[in-house]
């Protein structure tokens, strides 16, 4: 595969409930998503390896995502959830092993079952330090303070979800500590448009991934957040029944993000050799 192949860095993989249990404290039931429906979401755009991230509805059961990992081989890596009394070392190898190369903390979609985010995150970085991994968060623009006090003295990247969750609606401060975040040494997911804001936001997010590209050409990276699971502000959804997708033109976001960068060597490392480092596609 060529080292050029678009990397989405932000896509979930759903299996049947009857092999992949979901957690019992899930917000609301997914519809299934395989990695061939994937596939074919993408199949216009020269995406060629992925990120599969552990979303919240399995909780910390991340059989699902090891599972589609082993499937896809060296096309890809995943980001999994974990409770600190689950980072051992033999768990972690295994992780390893299948393709993990991060743990995801997120504060959003589990609002009151989830942690304090200094405590999940001191835990993270004493179990992992020295693995080569990353920490991914995405949480309230209200933690990016919190987050820019530890920055300096975290030992592990840190990737910030879907713009750092911030809506063309946030002040001017949430801006203003999201790129102090980036200056600070942060990876920024340009991802989550369709979730963040509606298509009227097109020129606020460019704007945006214009700047956090110019502050850290290095540590910017794209994902289509397929299978587009409902909205974290939706207040209707239940685990009684299964929840469909939102239906996203997941090609049309690509080619989106894809504009944002006029620079071809710019563009290449957002959709590519950025991720490929960060990922550790390297090492296949």
């Amino acid at each position: 595969m060529s080292p050029d192949a678009a990397i989405d860095c932000h896509l979930h993989i759903i299996g049947a409930p009857a092999q992949y249990p979901l957690d019992p404290k899930r917000r609301y039931t997914p519809a299934e998503a395989s990695a061939p429906d994937y596939w074919k979401a993408v199949a216009n755009t020269p995406v060629g390896r992925i990120v599969i991230v552990q979303p919240s509805f399995y909780g910390t059961d991340n059989s699902c995502l090891v599972d589609a990992l082993r499937e896809a081989g060296g096309r890809a890596r995943g980001v999994a959830v974990l409770d600190a009394s689950d980072m051992t070392d033999g768990a972690l190898q295994v992780l390893h092993e299948a393709g993990v190369r991060g743990i995801r903390i997120n504060t959003l979609s589990n609002r009151s079952g989830a942690r304090p985010l200094a405590d999940a995150l001191g835990d993270i970085v004493d179990a992992l330090k020295g693995s080569g991994w990353h920490i991914q968060v995405l949480c309230d623009p209200q933690d990016f303070a919190l987050l820019t006090e530890i920055q300096d003295k975290r030992a592990l990247p840190l990737v910030l979800d879907h713009f750092g969750f911030l809506t063309p609606n946030a002040s001017p401060d949430d801006r203003a500590g999201l790129l102090r975040l980036v200056d600070g040494g942060a990876w920024i997911k340009l991802s989550g448009t369709d979730r963040l804001g509606g298509a009227q936001s097109g020129p606020w997010f460019r704007d945006l991934a214009t700047e956090i590209g110019a502050r850290a050409p290095d540590r910017i990276v794209w994902g289509s957040d397929w299978p587009h699971t409902p909205l974290h502000s939706d207040v209707t959804l239940s685990a009684a029944v299964p929840v469909p997708s939102r239906k996203i033109d997941t090609v049309a976001l690509f080619r989106t993000a894809a504009g944002w960068f006029k620079d071809d060597d710019l563009r290449r490392r957002f959709l590519s050799g950025n991720a490929s480092a960060l990922y550790d596609f390297q090492s296949d």
